[in-house]
């Protein structure tokens, strides 16, 4: 299920365990974000698995932040699906693997140099893993 929260309202308020909605925040500073449950609870799954931080560098979008992004047209983003991450001490390759223990008959996952995007489709897709 995908929630909505208002950044000046909820910013701080837990989602999962080990995350905070500003932390997907769009960074265009606009006040809704949307956040689907099951990618907070993948996240901190793996934060509980590799005993470190997950970074989020970006979360939800605005389909405006999107387009200036250069993300794709109807990316995961948009729906508060993905997140882009990175964890201090791993590379975007270890991240991967990490992920796709953690679900690998679904979800996609998409290796980039320094930060993986993960979102939660229901179909499989890997690229770089």
């Amino acid at each position: 299920m995908i929630k909505s929260y208002i950044v000046d309202q909820n910013a701080n308020e837990k989602v999962g365990k080990h995350f905070k909605v500003k932390e997907f925040a769009c960074k265009d500073g606009s006040q809704a974000v949307f956040i689907d449950e099951h990618l907070a609870s993948i996240l901190d799954i793996l934060r509980n698995k590799i005993g470190k931080p997950v970074i989020i560098t970006s979360g939800y979008r605005t389909p405006e932040w999107n387009k200036r992004c250069g993300g794709a047209k109807y990316s995961y983003h948009i729906r508060g699906m993905a997140a882009d991450i990175r964890v201090n001490g791993m590379s975007a390759k270890e991240i991967a693997n990490e992920l796709n223990a953690i679900v690998p008959n679904e979800c996609g996952i998409i290796v980039y140099k320094s930060w993986v995007h993960f979102d939660v489709r229901t179909s499989k897709y890997r690229k770089g893993v």
